[in-house]
């Protein structure tokens, strides 16, 4: 009898230790135990949106250089810095027409003598159009001045600087007559690397500005020419600068603010191998790049890239961590 007495008031205990417990944990404990786990999210909360704050702070300041430099050019440059100089305008598939207009006019404004604009198609860069390049490279080679057999990038390298002797007019011309200019145009016109039926004539630009679509925001779905990869582009730029200074340029802002995007950019290509190339030294020493186009201060970095490039000047401007050089070239 006491063994069984002693078994029930064991259990009674159990299941009384076992009530309190539950009531405990359902009222008074609950809001201390709850509140250090709150406590936990919110620091980490707190810490995120501070990093944030921090990054806008970082973003304003850099627009305030921008627009006090922008100020300063303006007054001490004026329209016509470019001196009636011939800038062409290269456009990559995908590139908002608002974007080349935004820059064309930036030149004319900056007084330009003329804006001749060729739009490039995938042929450049498609993984399907290997063979179809190596061809037509054969036959434009025999045409160039002075073709770089060196370069890396192979036959696209050695297009862009078909593509280029055309746009300066600097092709071998037998007799001077200009005759070998107009069939590399030819060629490039015929060969579906030009966008429809876009006529290509020889010219006598100084510099040529790259238009790039920017990168794709993150989650986006790659298709036609989004599905590129961007650095592929970078052997049309290396076969360009090699023979007249390149000024590369995207939009890149809103990646910039938000620090999202699925995939870097033109942009962004051409700097990591401008940072692998040797400095200051062959198509490195004559790229320049913008990476926020869609701003003022954007436009002004171009016109004014381009202006220093005719006295060897180079540099990454925008609003990337990679624009080494700040939103605006300083003041020459």
């Amino acid at each position: 009898m006491a063994d069984l007495r002693y078994h029930v008031v064991s259990l009674a205990a159990v299941l009384l230790a076992m009530a309190v417990g539950v009531t405990l944990g359902a009222g008074p404990l609950r809001d201390p135990v709850g509140a250090v786990a709150s406590s936990g999210v919110l620091e980490q909360r707190l810490e995120r949106a501070e990093a944030e704050r921090e990054g806008a702070r970082a973003d304003v300041a850099a627009l305030d250089t921008a627009s006090a430099r922008l100020a300063e050019h303006t007054a001490t440059d004026g329209v016509g810095v470019l001196h009636e100089e011939a800038v062409a305008l290269l456009v990559l598939p995908g590139t908002p027409a608002s974007q080349v207009a935004r820059v064309a006019r930036a030149l004319q404004d900056a007084g330009a003598a003329e804006v001749p604009s060729v739009r490039l198609t995938r042929g450049w860069v498609a993984a399907d159009g290997t063979a179809d390049r190596a061809a037509l490279a054969a036959r434009v080679q025999p045409l160039l001045v002075d073709p770089d057999d060196t370069r890396p990038g192979g036959d696209t390298t050695l297009l862009a600087e078909g593509l280029a002797d055309v746009l300066t007019a600097a092709a071998a011309a037998p007799a001077g007559t200009g005759t070998d200019a107009r069939v590399v145009a030819g060629l490039l016109a015929t060969s579906g690397l030009l966008e429809g039926d876009e006529a290509l004539e020889p010219a006598a630009a100084v510099a040529v500005v790259v238009v790039a679509p920017g990168p794709p925001p993150r989650g986006s779905r790659a298709t036609g020419a989004a599905a590129d990869d961007p650095g592929a582009w970078v052997d049309v730029v290396r076969g360009l600068a090699g023979r007249l200074p390149v000024v590369a340029v995207e939009d890149a802002a809103p990646v910039a603010a938000s620090g999202r995007a699925a995939r870097p950019g033109v942009v962004a290509a051409v700097r990591a191998q401008l940072g692998a190339a040797a400095s200051g030294a062959g198509w490195a020493a004559r790229t320049s790049t913008v990476d926020h186009l869609a701003t003022d201060s954007g436009s002004w970095a171009t016109v004014l890239a381009v202006a220093a490039s005719a006295d060897g000047g180079q540099g990454d401007y925008g609003l990337l961590d990679t624009a080494a050089d700040g939103p605006l070239p300083h003041p020459g």
